[in-house]
């Protein structure tokens, strides 16, 4: 399935950038290149011979360029000057000038001007998901290349004691550096690949490279955990459970060391599926987040059905912390809601002092952001987690090359 979805999107990519090109053509532009596919229309049909043949359908490549583009008037005036072009002015045979029965030559006039205003609706009700798809299609192609290519990597952003200052773990984050445009946004590839069938590779990719990573850092920290965001069409995914499974057995780490994170979103997609794989999932052992906590469509309606190991107060609620005493006493009530239900509280998105000291102070043990620590390669990463071990219990370079790391 995820394979056909692949293919018929490469094969309709040309098609959909060709309409959705149409729809942003400057008005002079269309106008020339409307007027020019008439005339090229009219001059294909003569050439062919006259109306009896079935050169005359070419008008309907302007009618839907100009319906595209003007809507429903351009595709009123277009049909009607493709129909008059089409019929009056264009013999049945050119050789015999034998001129067109009035009823053919209105009928497709008639065809010409519904058929554009078809279009036009269409175009004008669905235009954005028509773009969108192209778009995303684009980006799947691209990603899929980047994959092969080794253009993706993992970023890890450390999760930190709030009172300490202590690394607890980190969040892996999917990057992409494209060999021209540079580094490419997380926030221009990563919707797109959520809703497209790329997400399935590139968030196996994650995981895979993840795992390996935590595994090293695992000899300097026995206590850390690594965090993974997993989308709704991966929770969904039959073979999900079996691909985290797999990817544990291959970097050979605790199951209780992975942390997967999972938005509102992703949960009520589909609440029945994704509590059974929820289940499954904490029967490995391995540890549960919510993401972005708050901003979902019904937060408390769906808590009660699966257990969580953390909770995620989201960046909008710490940003206003200090300067909203309501949002404060909403990230306190959050905090104590979590601790109800036996979860850690994580506070995401921290970048000042003032918001680190009102979360220490509304009960929040944990938390991420730039304040604290940025995404950063794995090499930086291990190196942070190396340095917050005192002198005496850090191994020498040729003990961690040998794999000779006692203590």
């Amino acid at each position: 399935m995820r394979g056909d979805q692949e293919t018929a999107g490469r094969t309709w990519v040309p098609v959909g950038r060709a309409l959705a090109a149409s729809t942003r053509l400057p008005w002079p532009v269309a106008a020339v290149l409307t007027a020019a596919g008439v005339a090229g229309a009219w001059l294909a049909t003569l050439a062919a011979g006259g109306s009896r043949t079935v050169v005359p359908h070419l008008f309907y490549v302007p009618v839907i360029l100009a319906s595209s583009r003007f809507g429903w008037r351009g595709a009123t005036v277009t049909g009607i000057v493709a129909g008059v072009v089409a019929g009056p002015l264009t013999p049945v045979d050119v050789a015999s000038g034998t001129p067109q029965p009035l009823l053919n030559w209105v009928g497709r006039l008639v065809a010409f001007v519904v058929a554009g205003n078809l279009v036009a609706w269409l175009t004008a009700e669905s235009r954005w998901g028509i773009v969108q798809r192209v778009q995303d299609a684009r980006v799947s192609a691209a990603l899929q290349r980047a994959l092969a290519r080794g253009e993706l990597w993992v970023a890890y952003q450390p999760v930190v004691e709030l009172g300490s200052g202590r690394v607890r773990g980190f969040e892996a984050l999917c990057r992409w550096t494209h060999p021209r445009r540079g580094p490419v946004p997380p926030g221009e590839f990563v919707p797109a690949a959520e809703r497209t069938s790329v997400i399935h590779p590139v968030g196996t990719f994650v995981l895979r490279t993840a795992l390996a990573q935590l595994a090293d850092m695992l000899r300097d920290d026995e206590g850390l955990t690594m965090s993974v965001n997993v989308s709704a069409a991966q929770l969904a995914a039959p073979d999900f459970v079996a691909t985290v499974r797999r990817a544990l057995w291959e970097a050979d780490v605790p199951a209780s060391r992975l942390c997967l994170e999972l938005t509102e979103t992703a949960i009520v997609a589909d609440v029945p599926r994704a509590v059974m794989q929820l289940k499954a999932l904490r029967a490995l052992g391995v540890l549960i987040a919510l993401d972005d906590f708050g901003t979902g469509e019904s937060s408390l309606a769906y808590l009660h059905q699966f257990d969580v190991d953390l909770v995620k107060v989201d960046r909008s609620f710490v940003a206003a912390m200090t300067s909203n005493p309501k949002c404060a006493r909403m990230v306190e009530g959050v905090v104590r809601l979590a601790k109800s239900l036996g979860a850690v509280p994580l506070a995401e998105g921290i970048e000042t002092d003032a918001e680190r000291e009102a979360l220490r102070a509304a009960g929040c043990g944990l938390g991420q952001g730039y304040l604290l620590g940025r995404p950063e390669d794995g090499a930086a990463a291990a190196r942070r987690v190396l340095a917050a071990r005192p002198p005496a219990e850090r191994p020498t370079s040729s003990q961690r090359i040998i794999g000779q790391d006692t203590r």
